[in-house]
């Protein structure tokens, strides 16, 4: 927790170092004021940890308040870091490109642009982030049994129900449920994200939704940070069942293998989850981060998995592509098995979302041979 915390000071820290940088000349040459601003700027860099306190003790109201001042500050704060360090390169630059020597008043010009593109960036991305698209893929298997055509199945992932998420998510997603009436659901992980007693309001509805061959779900590392005991609770609560490496037969339709997040030695259970599963059914694999086990390839058909978010803010998706070779969509993988990774049904913290929208999975499979298919709609 120590090396945590050390990193996220020194990372987050940074990001306002920078920032700071880049706008102290639109100040006037007051100590005061700069002063002021490097206050703010450090009380800003630990509202985060301030809203984890008064959470884990109960304060709602001041955790929520906090929350939103915190996280929104965040999302500002990332986006100023990046045009920052552009405008600091245009600064640098400009003599070179030009050829008419340093512009008198461009240093202030690139100072103001920061935070007017990262404030309108944030509206933007909290209009972004409001609307959950359905993703449809369509693939075709010969494993399905006689007489089922089709399967539909719905996945959600990363819903991060807590402070500043509760029942307007819940319900547009339970409009999704209710309109395309999938077969089954599946959720991989973090669906929850504070503390499961301020969560009794959702959990009614999210529990009235019953589809044909269930809801299941596996934890994911957030799960883990509030603790799995918890969690596990408020999930059966919903109406899911948590999977912690276990595999199971779903009338005779499919196998569902479900891992726990944070478990050592990620590979070595897979083999020995995996060869439960009956190989002439269709095999999905739940697992939180995308991460995949090379020496478990062709023992499933499909692994699904979120945890990515597809970098939610613009962008992180490029650096986080350093850690995940698959940040979100549909990919084939050796040996028969395919990965998808959800970019998540909600968000993280800053509420917002840039070039990287909340989405709701409708997964069709339908027996057969052909190529799969992928389509986009929007608006819930």
């Amino acid at each position: 927790m120590f090396l945590f915390l050390l990193m996220y000071l020194v990372i987050y820290g940074g990001l306002q170092g920078v920032f700071y940088l880049r706008v102290r000349e639109l100040l006037p040459q007051i100590p005061f004021l700069r002063f002021g601003l490097m206050l703010f700027l450090s009380v800003m860099v630990l509202l985060p940890i301030l809203t984890h306190i008064l959470d884990e003790h109960g304060h709602h109201f001041l955790a929520t308040l906090s929350a939103w001042i915190g996280f929104t500050w965040m999302g500002f704060v990332f986006l100023a870091f990046w045009i920052s360090l552009l405008t600091f390169a245009i600064q640098v630059l400009w003599p070179l490109v030009s050829g008419s020597g340093r512009h008198p008043g461009l240093s202030r010009y690139l100072a103001l642009a920061v935070p007017l593109l990262s404030a309108a960036l944030m509206l933007y991305g909290s209009y972004e982030s409001q609307r959950i698209r359905v993703e449809q893929v369509e693939l075709r298997t010969q494993k399905l049994p006689p007489g089922v055509d089709s399967l539909s199945i719905l996945l959600i992932s990363d819903v991060h129900l807590g402070l500043l998420a509760g029942e307007k998510r819940v319900k547009a997603m339970t409009r999704v449920f209710a309109e395309f009436g999938p077969d089954l659901i599946l959720c991989t992980g973090d669906l929850v994200d504070g503390r499961v007693s301020d969560l009794e309001g959702v959990e009614a509805a999210l529990r009235e939704v019953s589809p044909p061959l269930g809801k299941y779900a596996v934890t994911g590392n957030h799960e883990m940070y509030i603790g799995r005991e918890a969690s596990r609770r408020f999930l059966e609560k919903c109406g899911f069942v948590v999977l912690s490496d276990q595999t199971l037969r779903l009338g005779g339709v499919l196998n569902l293998a479900g891992r726990e997040y944070g478990r050592q030695s990620q590979c070595s259970r897979d083999l020995p989850l995996l060869q439960e599963a009956d190989p002439s059914r269709y095999t999905i694999l739940l697992r939180h981060a995308p991460d995949i086990c090379r020496e478990s390839l062709g023992r499933f058909d499909l692994q699904l998995s979120g945890h990515t978010h597809k970098g939610q803010i613009f962008p992180f998706g490029v650096i986080l592509r350093l850690v995940y070779p698959y940040t979100s969509g549909l990919h084939t993988l050796d040996k028969g098995s395919r990965i998808y990774v959800s970019r998540g049904t909600g968000t993280w913290g800053p509420q917002a979302r840039i070039l990287s929208p909340p989405e709701i999975t409708v997964i069709k499979m339908v027996s057969g041979l052909g190529r799969q298919r992928l389509k986009a709609q929007a608006g819930y």
